[in-house]
């Protein structure tokens, strides 16, 4: 925060060590801590699942889970996942049966099915 403060030709305040947070430092902080620049600009927020415990032990959270549950918490209305398959197909050989469109009722049956397997289930669980 201080750098960015610097950068925009703020000076870091500081009362019995707490940040002075006036109108201008907090759109700095806003911007610093929430990646404002980055989504004003267009650009898409990428959160990375890779943390550690208090042992420094470093863990991959699976970034399907996560992401549900960070847009569930938001209440977002619309996510976009991007990953390297096509998407839903109604059959993995055949790249023309990608599905356009597809309700919750219609995912659970296609898992049940096994018509979505593997990694996707993860995808469309977190859709769901």
């Amino acid at each position: 925060i201080n750098e960015w403060l610097v950068r925009v030709g703020i000076c870091p305040q500081f009362k019995n060590g707490l940040r002075v947070t006036d109108v201008p430092t907090m759109e700095v902080v806003e911007m610093v801590l929430v990646g404002k620049a980055i989504v004003d600009n267009g650009s898409i927020l990428v959160i990375a699942f890779v943390v550690t415990d208090d042992n420094e032990q470093v863990y991959n959270i699976n970034a399907n889970t996560m992401t549900g549950e960070i847009v569930a918490s938001l209440g977002a209305e619309k996510l976009i996942l991007l990953t390297d398959v096509a998407g839903l197909l109604l059959d993995n050989d055949n790249p023309e049966s990608l599905m356009k469109e597809v309700d919750i009722k219609g995912v659970k049956k296609l898992v049940e099915q096994q018509t979505i397997s593997g990694g996707m289930i993860l995808k469309v669980n977190c859709c769901v």
